[in-house]
């Protein structure tokens, strides 16, 4: 395997104890997440289908720089995601990756 650091920033915002946060996948529920603190974050990816998932606040700070960065771009996405409390947040740490033969 190889190792190589994170790079690259990603939107998350603190759960809400309580919600549920779907991950949709082409259109299908493929999870379904309940947060059972207020101390989780729910990241969203940066693909096509822009999926939500949540991490631990452990987990979250072990892979990302907090705090993070207000959203400042403008644009109606931009807004919807200031609106709901995102930020930018900048992934740090390295992972493990095996090439298959």
């Amino acid at each position: 395997g190889k190792i190589v650091r994170k790079v690259g920033k990603r939107l998350a915002r603190l759960a809400s104890q309580g919600e549920e946060v779907q991950t949709i996948i082409n259109g299908d529920i493929i999870a379904t997440t309940p947060v059972n603190d207020d101390t989780s974050y729910v990241i969203q990816q940066d693909s096509v289908d822009r999926e939500l998932y949540v991490l631990t606040g452990e987990k979250f700070e072990m892979n990302y720089e907090v705090p993070g960065r207000d959203v400042t771009e403008r644009g109606l996405d931009f807004d919807r995601m200031r609106e709901r409390g995102y930020k930018w947040y900048e992934r740090k740490g390295s992972v493990l990756i095996y090439k298959w033969y």
